[in-house]
């Protein structure tokens, strides 16, 4: 065949290719129920990437979130709205789009290393392989990824055997780029440097007739290679740059550490107000406290008594203004904490105080004032000093913030109060503490307010294996009040429970078990059961059993894209090609591609996170499935050479044994498209949009609830944050485990039609807010806060 001949041919061969790849795509499209749960933070990224891009670089490679907001820009041109569904559409568009395009560089990579026709028939069993169908047709960024790797292995070929050394600019660029989609593209610059130095087979070089025999010395070489580094480097810098590395997010530490949350205190909800319990004299008080750390630290428990209808007030020590913070509202707590960690450090409780002035006789306001000039607060419970400040304030000196809190003044102050002093200090200004350091001008003129601290909890009382504990003795009649403390460490959660003991016969039976119920009780036994194992196994050598677990799943990985069946005929190939058609060259890139991307799974399996190798397996599955015909016409001859099918040719059992392959693709591919099943999260987030107010909080255990439903998520993994959410999801097997007294089914729905999963919305207890409470404005972002 001419060249005009070889041209035209493989023009129909992908033409056919992008054809049954575009219409398998659209299909698996149409009939996808949701999308998966990285497409929603994808989208949610590429909504805010033009208003932050610095801080979507922070939390992901800004690449795939680009081409959602480029596609989605381009849809909206023939489609308004900015609902979820086009969101969703348009992202699987553009991921298609690149699956399609993926199919171009792998079909003339495959020309090159096995023939034009073994390189159709093997993309014709990918296009059709359902797991990588399905991750082309959804919000993954699988296949950008592909797209990028190989385009970027098909110029490195063309690079070490033509010896051109601009093309290993191209080479750069195109690892740059598709760095900023995933960071596992870097591999194409190990697999350069390999085949620059290690790879000498110069027998196996093809040359085309235009470039003759030219000379590839170690100095051609090296400046290859440097080419391809400074391309390299020059087209991430500024992704590098905004995120202060390139390290992968599951690597780097995560800059902000989440408080606990604690979700219920017995079968009550947690609340910004204390929970009441009552108990009699002599009997035993058990609550099982729901509370769990967002970012998987191990948390502690503590228990202190409190004064009745006060609160905790959180100091904050700022280092880089070189002043203290205080405040009562956990919404500010929150703030400092989650935004803010590396100018505001969080010091503890300080005190406690009250949030409204009818809670106890002799209370008066705590003001709070903010200077732009100086980057510092300030605090009086003085009225004439109050409005002194106020009248000499201008816009840059002092700025009211209003009431923090409420404490008691020098007259009717109780006799169990601290005193808050107020220290002047050149350098730091005025501060304020209850135990003044040695050499402070303390005078009695220089006490600010009273307030209680921190006192030890009723004698029995405690927290064991999380659960509160207490039988009170018989002097023990009357009403406590404590603060329950779960900390990881470095932030604190609180939540306030007044316990009423009565005596013997006074309070109803029931109120006495229904702290401690049959789930309860399941769920420890399961929790002590869970410490039983792992305790038992990390006598079995822990790391060797985990590499077994990620080399299990590594395996089952591969299987599961492969549908099992090929992994024979892809394995032989792989082998065969190697050992005796593959020059040095091609035996270390496809080695360098097989070790590289089994040992990032590896090492995604032992040291971030299990599951989902079936995705991380399809860009090493796409580069070498090329070798797939070379097993299948190994087996044909093996077929041809038994003596009842010799009437046969191999080409004849070729042909069966990729129409079986192709064949038995097509009911997974066809019938049972993944995530169907869970339409049951689609369903409750409209419901959501058309019965909630649309500043609801959702908590939920799947981000798709809250993105189907246009309502802001709080995503928890075992307990939800009851007092932020004014909905609660939970995703129940059988009987519901989250639901806590005070709170109202509204909604349940079947998650598919094949499992005995329901999705069920709860509306939380509404905010009671105390008469008088104090409400803490959040008004800009002072103080770096």
């Amino acid at each position: 065949m001419n060249r005009h001949e070889l041209l035209r041919s493989d023009r129909v061969r992908l033409a056919l290719l992008i054809g049954l790849c575009t219409a398998l795509g659209i299909y698996l499209i149409l009939m996808t129920a949701v999308i998966t749960k990285d497409g929603v933070f994808y989208i949610e990224q590429a909504k805010v990437l033009w208003q932050d891009p610095a801080g979507v670089c922070t939390r992901c490679p800004p690449g795939y979130p680009f081409l959602l907001w480029t596609s989605h820009r381009i849809a909206s041109l023939f489609v308004s709205g900015d609902s979820p569904a086009s969101w969703a559409n348009s992202a699987r568009a553009v991921t298609l789009l690149c699956r399609v395009l993926a199919l171009i560089p792998l079909y003339f990579l495959g020309k090159r290393l096995v023939g034009a026709g073994h390189s159709f028939w093997a993309l014709l069993v990918l296009v059709v392989l359902p797991y990588p169908a399905f991750y082309g047709s959804d919000t993954l960024r699988e296949w950008p990824y592909i797209l990028f790797l190989s385009t970027g292995v098909l110029l490195l070929y063309w690079g070490l055997t033509t010896r051109r050394w601009w093309v290993f600019a191209l080479v750069g660029l195109d690892a740059g780029l598709g760095c900023l989609v995933r960071p596992e593209c870097l591999q194409l610059l190990a697999c350069a440097l390999l085949g620059l130095f290690v790879a000498e087979d110069s027998s196996r070089v093809i040359r085309h007739a235009s470039c003759g025999r030219q000379t590839w010395t170690r100095i051609s070489r090296c400046a290859a290679g440097l080419v391809m580094v400074g391309v390299l480097g020059m087209s991430v810098a500024p992704y590098v740059h905004a995120r202060g590395g390139i390290t992968p997010d599951q690597l780097r530490p995560s800059p902000f550490n989440m408080a606990p949350v604690i979700s219920a205190v017995g079968s009550k909800a947690a609340q910004d107000i204390p929970l009441e319990f009552e108990v009699r004299q002599g009997e035993l008080l058990e609550l099982p406290i729901r509370a769990s750390d967002p970012d998987n630290d191990a948390i502690s428990f503590s228990l202190a008594q409190i004064a009745k209808a006060s609160r905790p007030v959180y100091v904050f020590r700022s280092a880089t203004l070189n002043a203290s913070f205080w405040t009562i509202s956990e919404q500010e707590k929150d703030l400092l904490t989650t935004h803010h960690p590396k100018t505001w450090e969080y010091e503890g409780i300080a005190w406690y105080a009250y949030s409204h002035p009818d809670a106890k006789p002799g209370l008066q306001p705590v003001y709070r004032f903010w200077s732009p000039a100086s980057q510092r607060h300030f605090y009086t419970a003085s009225e004439s000093e109050k409005e002194a400040v106020i009248a000499e304030s201008t816009s840059d000196s002092w700025t009211c913030e209003g009431i923090v809190f409420y404490a008691f003044g020098e007259k009717n102050r109780p006799a169990d109060v601290a005193a808050v002093y107020r220290l002047w200090d050149a350098e730091r200004g005025f501060s304020w503490a209850t135990t003044p350091s040695a050499g402070s001008d303390v005078r009695e003129d220089s006490v600010a307010w009273h307030v209680h601290l921190a006192g030890a909890p009723p004698a029995g009382a405690g927290i064991e294996d999380g659960v509160f504990r207490w039988r009170p003795g018989a002097a023990q009649q009357g009403e406590y009040t404590m603060n329950i403390i779960v900390t990881d460490g470095k932030l604190p959660c609180c939540q306030l429970v007044t316990v009423r003991v009565t005596g013997a016969g006074s309070v109803h039976q029931h109120r006495l078990h229904e702290e401690w119920s049959p789930t309860h009780a399941g769920m420890a036994l399961c929790c002590w059961a869970q410490l039983w194992n792992l305790n038992a196994v990390a006598l079995r050598s822990p790391a060797l059993r985990d590499l077994a677990r990620a080399v299990n799943n590594v395996v089952a990985g591969i299987g599961e894209d492969l549908m099992v069946i090929l992994v024979l005929p892809w394995i032989l190939g792989l082998h065969l090609y190697l050992r005796r058609r593959a020059g040095t060259l091609e035996r270390v890139l496809i080695a360098a591609v097989l070790i590289v991307n089994v040992g990032l799974m590896l090492c995604r399996q032992v040291w971030v996170e299990s599951g989902s190798d079936r995705r991380y397996a399809v860009p090493m599955i796409s580069l070498t499935i090329l070798f797939l015909p070379i097993g299948l016409d190994a087996l044909s001859a093996a077929l041809g050479c038994i003596r009842a099918l010799r009437a046969k040719p191999p080409s004849f059992w070729f042909r069966v044994l990729l129409m079986g392959s192709i064949v038995s693709c097509m009911p997974k591919l066809l019938l049972t498209p993944l995530r169907s099943e869970k339409i049951g999260l689609r369903k409750a987030g409209e419901w959501l949009y058309q019965n909630t107010p649309a500043d609801s909080v959702v908590a939920e255990p799947d981000r798709r609830v809250s993105f189907y439903g246009r309502r802001r998520g709080l995503y928890y993994e075992q307990h939800p944050d009851s007092r932020k959410a004014d909905y609660v999801v939970e995703i129940a097997r059988g009987e519901p485990i989250q639901m806590l007294e005070g709170w109202t089914q509204v909604y349940s729905t079947a998650l598919d039609r094949r499992s005995n999963k329901k999705v069920i919305i709860y509306r939380t207890q509404p905010p009671n807010h105390q008469a008088g409470a104090v409400e803490i404005s959040n008004d800009g972002d002072r103080g770096g806060r």
